[in-house]
């Protein structure tokens, strides 16, 4: 309601289009997404389309459809965008091609090196390679990110730090914990060990699709 107020007084703010086809998205309306994303791209000045590409293809890559997602990223990288760098990367390791994605999150990195996301998805390449090191290094430039604590917990298993694996562990909400133990089939209060951690974490990397961002829209995916 409130985006909807402030179109009336300033219609050609293409970037409430875009917060608000966030706000559809995480309501489950794609549809409405997508065609609040078109008046973005409609009302934006042109040099501002590949940021509206790139948003495009960020939502892609939240609702799961990879390729399109990589082929709108692809476009808006091609017009500057500074974040599709990030995300081209991270719908190329959903589409399970890791090696392609680091290349792409290198280059995100170097672009962008303030982009803490990239960071993140360039470390879940590096410990789906098992770059264990360098997956660490790159999940410790955003310590208070849950999905960097996903990760670090996941790269502390397989090094065989079993209490650091459990810190990042407890890091999660409350609430995504116990989501995940749900998809999991673990019954309600009952203490994990190890490898059922690790099950539960590998299990929020695949059900949280592309969503690797911090802050608002967090929990979005869970819906």
């Amino acid at each position: 309601r409130i985006l909807r107020q402030a179109l009336k007084y300033k219609p050609i703010d293409w970037t409430a289009h875009g917060y608000l086809a966030e706000a559809f998205l995480c309501q489950g309306r794609p549809a409405a997404a997508r065609s609040e994303l078109k008046r973005a791209q409609a009302a934006a000045p042109r040099k501002d389309r590949g940021q509206v590409l790139a948003w495009r293809g960020e939502l892609e890559l939240w609702r799961g459809n990879y390729d399109e997602a990589f082929r709108l990223s692809q476009a808006a990288c091609g017009l500057g965008a500074i974040f599709a760098f990030c995300w081209r990367g991270a719908a190329k390791l959903k589409q399970g091609k890791p090696r392609e994605a680091l290349k792409y999150l290198d280059q995100a990195v170097k672009r962008y090196p303030i982009d803490l996301e990239a960071y993140v998805w360039r470390g879940q390449a590096k410990w789906e390679l098992g770059f264990l090191r360098g997956a660490l290094e790159d999940f410790n430039r955003a310590p208070d990110w849950i999905w960097s604590r996903c990760g670090r917990a996941l790269v502390r298993y397989a090094l065989k730090d079993y209490k650091g694996m459990k810190e990042d562990f407890n890091f999660l909400p409350g609430s995504m914990a116990a989501y995940l133990k749900k998809k999991a089939g673990v019954p309600p209060g009952k203490a994990l060990n190890a490898e059922e951690m690790k099950e539960v974490l590998e299990s929020g990397f695949k059900l949280s699709r592309g969503f690797r961002r911090n802050g608002y829209g967090q929990m979005a995916w869970m819906a």
